[in-house]
This record gives structure tokens, C-alpha cells and sequence, in this order.
């Protein structure tokens, strides 16, 4: 097995992890290579939680192309899904991202969860 898929593979279960321990129910897009990697749904309905499709980032940043496809697929949601990524480096904390819109401006920047 590839080392990077591997360690992909890897991050992205931790990702898993950590929105399983805040309530969300979680599922893997496995090899997908595509824009979302990881399905996060709220189990209890509450206010200003939304379903997550993440694309999940392990030691790369995400490109511009990939950034500018996955704010194109936010905007196309409706509201209750947002499009976020998590991006570690290799045995660091998680820092999530996300388009973040506001008042005559839009923005792409760092969220906390």
C-alpha cells in the first residue's frame, strides 16, 4: 500500500474520530480521489449544526483549483450543509477551514469546531 494513501487513509479516520466524539455520525468516501473524503451528520438535530463534507488534508494545503471546487460546491448546498476542510500536518492538531460568508464580503479563513 502507497505510504501517502496510507497516511490519507489514516487522517482521515482521525478526522472521523474526532467529529464521532462530537455527535456527528460519520462516513468515508474510500479512495474517492474526488472533492469530499469525509460525510459528517449531526445524530441530534440542533440549532446552527450543519451536515459537513469535508475534504480532508493531510501535511498538503489545498490547492487553489481544489479550494475554488469546493467553494463552488458550497455554494450550490442549501442551507444545513457546509463544505469545510481539515488540514494537519503529520502528528499535529486539526485546524479547519472553511469559505466563510459575511456582510459585502466573503472569505476563505480558519473556523473552530
Amino acid at each position: 500500500m502507497n505510504k501517502n494513501y496510507q497516511a490519507g487513509r489514516n487522517f482521515e479516520y482521525r478526522v472521523m474520530r474526532y467529529f464521532e466524539k462530537k455527535g456527528y455520525y460519520c462516513m468515508r468516501s474510500a479512495g474517492s480521489k474526488g472533492q469530499i473524503d469525509v460525510v459528517a451528520i449531526p445524530t441530534e438535530i440542533k440549532t446552527n449544526v450543519d451536515v459537513l463534507l469535508i475534504q480532508c488534508k493531510h501535511g498538503a494545503k489545498i490547492s487553489k483549483k481544489e479550494r475554488e471546487n469546493l467553494i463552488a460546491l458550497d455554494v450550490e448546498m442549501h442551507m444545513g450543509v457546509s463544505c469545510i476542510v481539515a488540514w494537519a500536518k503529520p502528528n499535529s492538531k486539526i485546524t479547519f477551514f472553511a469559505w466563510q460568508w459575511q456582510i459585502n464580503k466573503s472569505e476563505w479563513g480558519e473556523i473552530k469546531l
